[in-house]
């Protein structure tokens, strides 16, 4: 190869092995980047599954409590009778059931005095159980939306590496690969190169001047000639005339 083909042959093939670099940075950018999108996904299903749990939990403790409640206040009722009966009788009547003495009886309003601390526990697991759903629920979409990221990281990997074996087979292809198998081999190969031809070159240009010298030589030594000529027809052309004069 001459010496100006070599160096453009040499700079296309340190264009190749930078691409092949900058691939491999973007892919190792990339792997990691997916490995920390693998962690967050893990760590958001541990997260989704103790979620779960805790919704299992509250939901089983606000079930037992719900029949809890429920059977109080049915007890609750049923000690207060009908309210035909409540309306009939009064405190120190005999029960017409047991037939004991009737000590208290209780109103609408007792009974939901009795009720109400009951109901606010009550509404504290129901609270607890739609926190854990709400809870649930964002954790499913960060994990949905994390899951899309490492889809797309891994089809930009996947990417990537087509690049890099497209990239190496292109390099293990070019003329000057296995004499510069690796970048700093290339520059110093350009280096060298850019070096010789500038050298080269410089050959090239004080010849030039040495060639325009000799013409300029050869063109003053022409005019010289020819001056000479002009004089010696001028010194003949005279003599002649003096020698006609003479006769």
């Amino acid at each position: 190869i001459e010496n100006s083909q070599r160096l453009t042959a040499l700079k296309e093939l340190k264009t190749d092995f930078e691409n092949h670099h900058n691939i491999l940075i973007e892919l190792e950018k990339l792997e990691t980047e997916r490995k920390g999108l693998k962690a967050q996904i893990q760590e958001t299903k541990e997260k989704k599954k103790k979620v779960e749990k805790e919704i299992t939990i509250a939901e089983e403790e606000h079930q037992e409590y719900q029949k809890a409640y429920n059977l109080v206040k049915k007890n609750l009722e049923d000690a207060n009778l009908l309210k035909e009966i409540r309306n009939t009788y009064q405190v120190g009547d005999t029960c017409p059931l047991c037939g004991g003495t009737i000590h208290q009886l209780l109103t609408s309003v007792d009974i939901q005095s009795k009720l109400q601390p009951m109901e606010e526990i009550l509404m504290k697991r129901q609270k607890r159980v739609n926190t854990a759903i709400t809870d649930r629920s964002e954790s499913e979409g960060e994990l949905k939306g994390l899951e899309k990221q490492d889809k797309e990281c891994e089809d930009k990997i996947s990417k990537k590496r087509s690049d890099k074996e497209k990239c190496l087979n292109k390099l293990e292809k070019h003329q000057l690969y296995r004499e510069c198998p690796n970048l700093p081999c290339v520059q110093q190969q350009i280096s060298t190169s850019e070096t010789e031809l500038t050298s080269i070159n410089d050959k090239l240009k004080t010849a030039q001047k040495l060639h325009e010298a000799v013409s300029n030589r050869n063109i003053e030594k022409e005019k010289a000639s020819k001056l000479v000529e002009d004089a010696l027809n001028e010194k003949t052309k005279t003599d002649n005339l003096i020698s006609d004069y003479r006769k």
